[in-house]
């Protein structure tokens, strides 16, 4: 998740959604205060309902994401790396555009 964002239509973060084999993106408008619940819905929503449910699901630790005492943290390289080229991205674009 990109979080700091300025404000844009009720929403401040992005929610980055990677698919691991193809390295397709989803791009998701959310709010940082995003819980559990808004998680799973907003993957019901953008993800399931388009590509399926995926085998594994990998997260970048977020305190928002951790469910249970069974949760086993896990990240990896190709995740972050898309975080960063998108905060690369909108910082150009906003610095173009200047404004929302």
């Amino acid at each position: 998740m990109i979080t700091g964002l300025p404000d844009s239509n009720r929403h401040d973060a992005l929610l980055i959604v990677v698919d691991r084999f193809s390295k397709a993106i989803i791009l998701i408008p959310c709010n940082v205060e995003l819980s559990m619940e808004g998680w799973a819905r907003i993957l019901r929503d953008h993800v399931y309902a388009c590509h399926g449910m995926p085998q594994v699901v990998i997260s970048n630790q977020g305190p928002q994401f951790n469910a249970s005492t069974a949760f086993h943290p896990q990240t990896d390289g190709q995740t972050e790396r898309v975080n960063q080229e998108i905060e690369k991205y909108l910082r150009i674009f906003i610095n173009h555009r200047q404004d929302d």
